[in-house]
């Protein structure tokens, strides 16, 4: 055997066989962009539409956002099913006390003992959907007690342990630039200092890089929005057009008559009173201040004296019949399209006089598996490099460390849940007495659980013994 590679060998020293070498290095990187240089630093540097790159995608996401019905109904109804749901911290061993003393007090940490609640740390983590990432910072402290004004040590609990003190947001406009290593891995979150011009530099240890999902391993991720942009575009100009064109219909189209010396006119005088009247056309509308003040002067007729027609005149054409383009089928159009974008087309049904009880609970099931690849993306993150960090930190065995989970997404069915019950025990399955099933099913039904410590045999022995009873022939009591 060569003696300059390694060799598996079995318990009694004995080889095996020969281990192939190992290479760990690392030669690609994520981009072939230089990633975190040049005038938009920290933004992503493949999107191929420009009003997207840099710094000016923060600002049409936040338009987006802010500003259109459909996207912030559907990011309010994500977030709210987001933060409505169930979330827990399941130990690592449920037969091990150990295991769930340290998830119980993980759990005092996330959801207790933050000087701002879980759920509004979730809503700053879920400004990753329209901007497609977002990063939050570390902040520790020593849970001394609630009687001391040091942030770094009040807490809600007394064990001593380091505990989270908050999951600071770091706006995604704040961003300067990322810093990456020799592959392209992010090192550290750059972003503006409180003045504006000082810089902070956050190292990637300390905070928690919160993506939608992942492109070409890198940080910014993919906005939610992304897919939905060019449909917006065309939504925000069917409705400029729509609301110039209700603008127009109730107001009327402008109309000036000048002389012809006047319109057709290149002294200082006819292009300064073609001037005021084309600004007075294009700024007429009516409202309590509305004005306009014409000469009374008359053309001449062909005998000489004053006709009926003004020299200069002033009207509002409409337009006649009705429009070839029906604008609200296409915004409605639009607006579905979004809508099943972000998976919330559900939203919509009804609206549009269609729209059946199976097909919303179809599309109802869609955006719940969307809901949980969203939660997932969160508790990986937490669970990969939030909580061994915080096991390190107070010198806990890492095979203890317990992980975030979420709950479901999606309301059951409780008529077919009882329906593929009857089916099992139909069939023969075994299914009761079993407390475990039995509370599951409650759960599921909002009924109140059973004592887990229930003795089903002295609840099925009462059973039989009621009915094994002789029927009572005086149920009343009234035998004398």
């Amino acid at each position: 055997m060569d003696p300059a590679l390694p060799v598996v060998i079995d318990q009694y020293g004995n080889p095996l066989r020969k281990a192939a070498p190992a290479n760990f290095s690392e030669l690609g990187s994520v981009s072939t962009v230089p990633l975190g240089r040049g005038g938009d630093r920290g933004f992503r540097p493949d999107e191929f539409l420009p009003e997207l790159r840099g710094r000016k995608s923060v600002e049409v996401f936040a338009e987006m956002r802010d500003n259109n019905a459909t996207v912030g109904t559907g990011l309010h109804i994500i977030s709210t099913t987001l933060t409505g749901a169930e979330w827990r911290v399941d130990p690592a061993d449920e037969s091990n006390p150990a295991a769930q003393e340290i998830a119980d007090r993980f759990a005092e940490m996330l959801f207790k003992d933050m000087s701002t609640t879980w759920t509004d740390t979730l809503s700053e983590v879920l400004s990753m959907l329209p901007f497609g990432w977002s990063f939050v910072e570390i902040v520790l402290k020593r849970r001394v007690g609630p009687d001391t004004r040091d942030p770094t040590t009040r807490s809600n609990f007394t064990d001593g342990l380091i505990g989270l003190r908050k999951l600071a947001i770091r706006p995604q406009r704040t961003l300067v630039e990322w810093k990456f290593d020799d592959n392209g891995g992010p090192e550290a979150f750059v972003q503006k200092g409180q003045n504006g011009t000082d810089r902070v530099e956050i190292p990637i240890e300390k905070g928690l890089l919160f993506r939608t999902k992942m492109r070409d391993g890198s940080p910014y991720g993919v906005s939610l929005l992304r897919i939905a942009y060019r449909t917006w575009v065309l939504l925000k100009n069917a409705e400029t057009a729509e609301s110039i064109g209700i603008d127009r219909d109730l107001t009327g189209l402008p109309v000036g008559r000048l002389p012809n010396d006047i319109l057709n006119g290149t002294s200082d005088k006819a292009m300064a009173v073609k001037a005021a009247w084309f600004k007075a056309l294009r700024d007429m509308r009516f409202n309590e201040q509305a004005a306009f003040a014409l000469p009374s002067d008359l053309w001449p007729g062909a005998d000489g004296k004053p006709s009926n027609v003004r020299m200069y005149d002033i009207e509002l054409m409409s337009t006649a019949g009705t429009r070839t383009i029906d604008t609200v089928a296409v915004k409605k159009g639009f607006e579905s399209a979004i809508a099943s974008s972000m998976l919330t087309q559900f939203l919509l049904l009804g609206q549009q006089g269609t729209g059946s009880f199976a097909l919303a609970q179809e599309q109802r099931s869609v955006f719940a598996d969307g809901m949980r690849g969203i939660a997932s993306q969160i508790t990986d993150t937490v669970n990969r490099h939030l909580f061994p960090r915080l096991m390190a930190c107070n010198g806990l065995p890492r095979e203890l460390t317990p992980s975030l989970a979420h709950g479901d997404f999606q309301k059951r069915d409780l008529a077919a849940l009882a329906d593929f019950v009857r089916a099992l025990h139909d069939a023969g399955a075994p299914l009761f007495p079993d407390i475990v099933l039995e509370n599951a099913l409650r759960e599921l039904g909002g009924l109140t659980p059973v004592p887990v410590d229930r003795d089903d045999d002295d609840v099925n022995d009462d059973d039989d013994d009621d009915l094994d009873a002789e029927p009572d022939d005086d149920p009343d009591g009234d035998d004398e």
